[in-house]
């Protein structure tokens, strides 16, 4: 049985547990959708995506969330180690990522849960496919600031040794039109470790008076690691997300694995 026919089979047993009755009036959902450049000196690479996230929340306590991503990244002199086929640099890389993500409340403010996520990644030096899991919590500080963070474990036969990461996230809500975050990331490759800092901003449309559903989402990282990368890559993002329905503060806070940066992030 391949890795993506174990995840579709474990997300319908989940689904499957949650009482019918509750799910109409306990269901969030979010699609977002986004532009973003890559640069390196003179070197530079276009990314889009899409994801459609949500979550089902059929007790106050316990809430299963969900994720599709999609994107594509073009390229016409950025070189990416085993993405980049020898002597050629122009290239497309294809992304796939399909995870869940079931958390508990273990208190008013803190909750904690698992997560698991299915990825394909494929470039013109051939494809990879991964399976990442681990743990996830989050806390309120404050009724306008909390914390987030992850560890998990990316496995696959492409690899020589699993892929150990672990991120940390802070969000701070500065009104009802504008919040704001700032994240690290960390990566433990066979043969080196990569880091990712992030700050980034969402601004509320409805409530800056234009009429215009969703948010405007914004994020500049910083990632460094491995000596084949090179030098530091910087990520410019811009994107519009739209909730389809509720407001839960626990939808899936996208992937959390080794490709949820299309393998850029090292």
């Amino acid at each position: 049985m391949t890795p993506g026919l174990r995840l579709s089979m474990a997300m319908m047993s989940a689904l499957a547990s949650v009482p019918g009755g509750s799910l109409a009036q306990e269901v969030d959902g979010q699609l977002s959708f986004g532009y973003e450049r890559l640069s390196r000196d003179d070197e530079s690479a276009n990314r889009v995506v899409a994801q459609a996230q949500g979550s089902l929340a059929p007790t106050e306590s316990f809430s299963l969330g969900g994720l599709l991503q999609v994107g594509r990244l073009s390229n016409d002199d950025f070189e990416i180690a085993g993405f980049t086929s020898p002597g050629d640099r122009e290239f497309d890389v294809d992304q796939v990522i399909l995870g869940i993500e079931p958390t508990y409340a273990l208190t008013p403010r803190f909750r904690a849960g698992v997560f698991l996520e299915y990825a394909d990644v494929g470039g013109d030096a051939g494809d990879v496919s991964s399976t990442a899991y681990g743990i996830v919590g989050e806390g309120r500080v404050s009724e306008m600031a909390y914390v987030s963070g992850f560890f998990g474990r990316t496995d696959s036969d492409d690899f020589a040794e699993p892929i150990d990461s672990f991120g940390l996230r802070v969000d701070a809500d500065l009104s009802q039109a504008l919040s704001v975050f700032g994240s690290f990331e960390n990566d433990e490759f066979a043969n080196g470790t990569a880091e990712r800092l992030s700050i980034g901003g969402s601004l509320d449309l409805p409530s800056v008076g234009t009429g215009i559903p969703g948010q405007i989402d914004l994020r500049y990282s910083r990632a460094a690691g491995l000596a084949e990368v090179g030098d530091d890559v910087g990520q410019l993002y811009l994107g519009y997300s739209i909730q389809l329905r509720g407001g839960s503060n626990y939808l899936f806070d996208g992937p959390k694995g080794a490709f949820r940066n299309l393998g850029l992030g090292f």
